[in-house]
């Protein structure tokens, strides 16, 4: 509990030079510095991806471990929500693309690539958040 009120204090000496980010303990900002930085030095042994920190890596390693229950009939494809399993099949195996633009002959999967791809006609500018 008293660490817990620590993390939320207002009493955070660490702070970051960079960013100005504060933190309460040495080894949280230490490891914060690393966000800062290019190199990756941890891997991960199944796919040799790379991250700047322990906990990105162990976050990563979720995507190799869960259990994934709905397999593609089409293809070895599997997936952890049935609806998940439902788009991919949509899209890669059936073409579904139901939304079709009425300035040209193409078609999409979603509602909002559509509305992305009609700023292609328009010439309008994608926002693109910082």
């Amino acid at each position: 509990r008293d660490r817990h009120k620590i993390i939320h204090s207002e009493d955070k000496p660490y702070k970051c030079k960079l960013c100005g980010k504060g933190f309460a303990h040495r080894n949280v900002y230490k490891n914060h510095k690393k966000t800062h930085s290019e190199e990756r030095p941890f891997q991960c042994e199944e796919c040799k991806a790379l991250f700047r920190t322990p906990f990105s890596l162990q976050r990563h390693l979720l995507i190799h471990n869960s259990e994934r229950t709905f397999k593609c009939d089409h293809c070895d494809a599997t997936f952890k929500r049935k609806d998940t399993l439902n788009v991919h099949i949509q899209v890669v195996h059936d073409g579904h693309k139901k939304y079709k633009c009425d300035l040209c002959d193409k078609a999409f999967v979603t509602p909002s690539v559509l509305k992305s791809h009609k700023k292609t006609h328009t010439g309008e500018k994608e926002k693109i958040c910082p």
